[in-house]
């Protein structure tokens, strides 16, 4: 398992090194383990105040994914463990999804450069990652997506800043519908302006070991004249772009009963449309409804930090209730495809039931530490 995340400190000419970290667990697309995130942890705040640090890069095995996300099965497990013998099934969660959020804010406050290389799958926890990084990359190949609805879970690892950050509210469209995006709308929704074939791994990297600067705004400009944009991003499609004003009139709904109603009424010939409106329809009622609570609380909240603590009071909640669990089954672990969500309508869905998931329950701490 300590396999699964590597650390190599690489000295440069100039004195200073520079730390390599490679998650290394492709077959299973290098979903996070808490050993992974632990040991991620345990790293960003080692290397934090070191002034012999030049910068770091964060990339993965295997050419399917840099990150699926966080091993929700293992999770499901202990959780399903939990319950058996009477625990707080929150607490089961807390070490898991509190470590990962916390290493997300401290990637987020780094004071060196790190450069992420997000090639293949880039979806939930990965997404954290990316998103956490001050200079993260797409290639031809990434594959953006935030799928927690269809899992009983909700848009996490930050997700209610940099998914709230994108304009027009698209954002609570990716979260409610899983859409996936390519890097040409990852370019369009600003999600990140560094685009690079998956060739030029090897090249970043001797970039990297090779560049002498002596702070972030210096990288910035050294960054920049090595960076020239890729061809493919204007050949990719950007379905986002052709389907704007399509997405941008079901936003118009301030309430879920009418986005429901909007998506339960509209069908268009296309794949894309089609499948975010199912994932949409098939989703966790109740994962929707916090949705659009996380969202709309969100955007009175502009301090990161609190924003990752919001999102620890409703991980720690909702892995206290049926959705979640049932999700990850469903999904993932017996891969029946029938999750029996509890509410199973939006209609059924009580608003102060939704309010609970954001209070936190007697006895946890939700605050990090950093």
């Amino acid at each position: 398992m300590s396999d699964f995340i590597l650390f190599k400190e690489h000295q440069k000419s100039d004195s200073t090194f520079l730390l390599e970290i490679q998650l290394n667990n492709p077959s299973k697309l290098n979903a996070l383990s808490l050993e992974m995130i632990q040991k991620l942890n345990q790293e960003i705040k080692k290397w934090r105040d070191r002034e012999e640090l030049s910068a770091v890069f964060i990339h993965s095995a295997g050419d399917r994914a840099f990150c699926a996300g966080g091993d929700v099965a293992w999770l499901y497990s202990q959780i399903k463990a939990s319950r058996e013998k009477g625990l707080d099934l929150a607490l089961s969660a807390k070490d898991f999804f509190h470590t990962e959020y916390e290493t997300d804010y401290m990637l987020s406050q780094f004071p060196k450069p790190i450069v992420l290389w997000g090639s293949g799958i880039v979806m939930g926890g990965g997404m954290g990652l990316f998103m956490s990084s001050s200079h993260p990359v797409a290639t031809e190949s990434s594959l953006f997506a935030m799928p927690e609805v269809s899992i009983g879970f909700f848009p996490d690892v930050g997700a209610s800043y940099f998914l709230n950050n994108i304009p027009h509210r698209l954002g609570l469209y990716l979260a409610l519908t899983a859409c996936r995006l390519n890097a040409r709308a990852a370019q369009f929704l600003n999600l990140t302006p560094w685009f690079f074939y998956n060739k030029d791994k090897q090249r970043m990297f001797d970039f990297l070991k090779g560049a002498s600067f002596k702070n972030k705004a210096d990288f910035d400009i050294q960054f920049k004249d090595f960076y020239k944009e890729p061809d493919f991003l204007s050949v990719q499609e950007c379905w986002i772009e052709n389907f704007k004003t399509e997405i941008l009139k079901a936003l118009e709904f301030k309430n879920l009963d009418s986005f429901y109603d909007y998506f339960s009424q509209v069908h268009l010939e296309d794949k894309q449309w089609e499948q975010n409106r199912q994932n949409f329809l098939k989703a966790s009622p109740s994962s929707l409804a916090v949705v659009f609570e996380q969202f709309k609380r969100a955007r009175r909240q502009t301090d990161r930090k609190a924003l990752f603590e919001m999102e620890s009071v409703i991980a720690m909640n909702m892995s206290c209730r049926s959705d979640f669990p049932e999700g990850v089954r469903a999904l993932l672990v017996d891969k029946t495809k029938d999750p029996k969500w509890s509410p199973n309508h939006i209609d059924n869905i009580d608003p102060e039931e939704i309010d609970k998931y954001f209070i936190p329950q007697e006895g946890w701490s939700c605050a990090l530490k950093v």
